[in-house]
C-alpha cells in the first residue's frame, strides 16, 4: 500500500516548458481518449484514473517493436510535450473500438501521479501542469482530500443517503458503483433493474441498480442518482466503498492533484 507517500513520487512524465498545456484528446461517450506516441507510434490511449498502470494491446506493442517478456515491457511514451523514457508497460489483448476510434490501452496512475491533470468534461480538453507551475490558490473550488490506496486507485469521500463513503475516482468507469458491503450498511433494496455490465477486456457481470440519493460531491448535491451494485461480492476490496464513475464525473472539470493529496470539482 502506497498511501500517503505520493509527494516522495519521482515523476515519470517530464517537460523541458514549465507552463500549463492542453494536450490531444478526443471526448467519445464520456470515455477521454489521449493521443499519444509509443516509441515514435501514435496511437490513442484511454486516460483512465481507475487503472494503476500503463497498458498496451499485444498489438499495439509489436506495431511500435517492443520486445515483450511475460506480459510486460518498457518504452519511450510521449504526451505532447510530457515525457516518459522506459516506462514500464502491461502488454496484454486489448484493443477496443468506441464508435470508431481504435484504442489502443489504458494510460493510468503513472501519469495522473507526474503532473497536475485536469479533465475538463464540459468543455472537452485535457489540461496537464507541471508541479511547479500548479498554484492551488487558482482554483474555483475547494479541494476535496484525495488518498490514494491500493495500486494508484485515488479515492475521496462522498456522502449517499447521508452516510459517507470513500469511493476511488475512475475516469474508465461509466456508472458510478457501490460495493455489496457499503450498500447492505444504508439499506439498499429493491433494485429498479438487473443488468450486464462489461468491461473493455469484455469480462462481464451482473449487477443491480439501485435509485438513491441523495449523493454529495464537494459541495456538489445530486438529488438522486442510478448506482451499480456488483452481484458477486468479489468485486469488493476493504480499501474503499465503491467507484465514482463517469456519470458523475463529467458534470465537472476535474483536477488530479496527487503530490498534494488533493482533488477539485470545479463546476
Amino acid at each position: 500500500m502506497r498511501s500517503l507517500l505520493l509527494a516522495a513520487l519521482v515523476p515519470l512524465f517530464v517537460t523541458p516548458n514549465a507552463q500549463t498545456q492542453t494536450i490531444p484528446a478526443q471526448f467519445v461517450n464520456g470515455r477521454v481518449l489521449v493521443t499519444v506516441a509509443v516509441n515514435g507510434k501514435q496511437m490513442l490511449l484511454h486516460l483512465d484514473s481507475g487503472t494503476s498502470g500503463i497498458v498496451l494491446d499485444t498489438g499495439a506493442a509489436r506495431d511500435a517493436g517492443l520486445t515483450v517478456a511475460q506480459g510486460e515491457t518498457t518504452a519511450d511514451i510521449d504526451v505532447g510535450t510530457f515525457h516518459a523514457s522506459r516506462a514500464a508497460i502491461a502488454v496484454a489483448p486489448y484493443g477496443a473500438k468506441i464508435t470508431g476510434p481504435h484504442v489502443s490501452g489504458l494510460l493510468g496512475g503513472p501519469f495522473f501521479e507526474s503532473n497536475v491533470v485536469t479533465i475538463d468534461y464540459p468543455h472537452e480538453r485535457v489540461i496537464v501542469t507541471p508541479r511547479s507551475a500548479f498554484d492551488p490558490s487558482t482554483m474555483h473550488s475547494k479541494a476535496t482530500a484525495l488518498l490514494e490506496l491500493y495500486h494508484g486507485m485515488a479515492t475521496v469521500p462522498v456522502w449517499i443517503d447521508g452516510v459517507r463513503a470513500r469511493m476511488a475516482l475512475d475516469t474508465g468507469g461509466a456508472q458510478t458503483m457501490a460495493f455489496r458491503p457499503f450498500a447492505d450498511r444504508i439499506g439498499l433494496n429493491w433494485p429498479v433493474r438487473t443488468s450486464r455490465l462489461c468491461t473493455f477486456g469484455e469480462k462481464c457481470f451482473l449487477v443491480d441498480d439501485y435509485l438513491t440519493g441523495p449523493l454529495v460531491v464537494g459541495t456538489t448535491e445530486f438529488r438522486k442518482a442510478l448506482i451499480d451494485v456488483p452481484a458477486q461480492p468479489l468485486l469488493s476490496t476493504k480499501y474503499y466503498d465503491g467507484i465514482l464513475g463517469r456519470d458523475v464525473l463529467e458534470q465537472f472539470a476535474v483536477t488530479f492533484d496527487y503530490a498534494d493529496n488533493a482533488v477539485y470539482f470545479s463546476l
